[in-house]
């Protein structure tokens, strides 16, 4: 779960270059989107981290799951933001062609994230001599 949160720290850090350099020269509207759009993915990057760090010794748990569940999607929705208010100002289409790579990127490793976090319970549940009952 640790190696799948730094999967995402990395992709955001190329979503914000990305974003960073395609609206380097837009209008002032779609620089101060870019700007608030950042530091939206940014908080987002941060409560991730932070949140699989703190829970990820006690994952088992419904709560924890809830939480890491939760974080991944105010990252997701930074990323809409920051997607959404910035590309209809960007006029290199190869430069929105990034960004937009760059965002799907992030807005797919929660989905990781969350398999990573299914994965490490069922191994937590099976190691602990638990029967793992999977519906279908």
């Amino acid at each position: 779960m640790l190696e799948s949160a730094k999967a995402v720290a990395a992709a955001t850090r190329d979503l914000l270059n990305s974003s960073q350099a395609s609206t380097a020269s837009a209008d002032p509207t779609t620089k101060s989107k870019q700007a608030e759009g950042a530091y939206k993915v940014e908080w987002g990057n941060r409560k991730v981290d932070t949140t699989t760090t703190a829970v990820a010794p006690v994952i088992a748990d419904a709560t924890c799951q809830k939480y890491v569940v939760d974080a991944a999607k105010v990252l997701s929705d930074a990323c809409n933001f920051l997607l959404s208010s910035t590309v209809g100002g960007i006029r290199d289409e190869r430069a929105k062609n990034d960004l937009n790579r760059a965002a799907k990127l992030v807005r797919s490793l929660p989905l990781s994230l969350s398999l990573s976090l299914s994965l490490s319970l069922s191994l937590s549940l099976s190691l602990s001599g638990a029967y793992v009952i999977h519906f279908s």
